[in-house]
């Protein structure tokens, strides 16, 4: 049966998949079927949970403190002025001339410095979001059921009783007194 038109000349593209996608509509996420794999389950190919660690992890990434960059120290020469060994002006052209202009390549010295003064904004922390102190969020209440406490229902003090204490020496804030000398069985002349 033949129809009237074109036919299967002119094919429309697909508005479905990514291959020979129509370029005028949208195109959706696609959910490609992907084979069963019973047999390949059996293998164990990732880490334990209990290999991970997730001390410091939070929804939003890692939670890590404020860190600090250390640089190196730079040489500071306190004396500015040269020795009189350092004037050499047989060495240098004479300056009563003109001359051409003359370039000449180095480096910044300040340059460290500037670049040290503050932190990136990567070393600035998060505010942690684990927990009922989460910033501009509401929290819900949280309850602990504790157990029977093995303590004497009175209350213990929290400091050590003066039995805890050893004697201090009497000479540590007094004079000593004055003491006899017993000497031997010699004879006094």
């Amino acid at each position: 049966m033949k129809t009237p038109g074109p036919g299967p000349k002119y094919v429309l593209p697909t508005l479905t998949g990514f291959i020979g996608h129509a370029p005028t509509h949208y195109r959706f996420p696609s959910n490609p079927m992907g084979v069963r794999l019973d047999k390949l389950k059996k293998l164990n190919y990732t880490p334990a949970p209990n290999k991970y660690d997730i001390r410091e992890l939070t929804r939003y990434g890692t939670s890590t403190r404020p860190t600090c960059v250390l640089g190196i120290k730079p040489k500071i020469k306190y004396n500015i002025s040269p020795g009189p060994n350092k004037y050499a002006p047989e060495q240098h052209p004479d300056t009563r001339f003109k001359t051409a202009p003359s370039y000449s390549l180095g480096t910044r010295k300040n340059l460290i410095l500037d670049i040290k003064r503050t932190p990136c904004p990567l070393n600035y922390t998060k505010p942690s979001t684990i927990g009922p102190r989460v910033p501009d969020m509401k929290a819900a209440p949280a309850y602990s059921i504790l157990g029977k406490s093995k303590k004497p229902p009175y209350l213990m003090p929290a400091s050590p009783g003066p039995a805890k204490y050893g004697i201090s020496p009497m000479q540590a804030y007094k004079k000593k007194a004055g003491s006899a000398i017993v000497l031997g069985p010699y004879p006094f002349k």
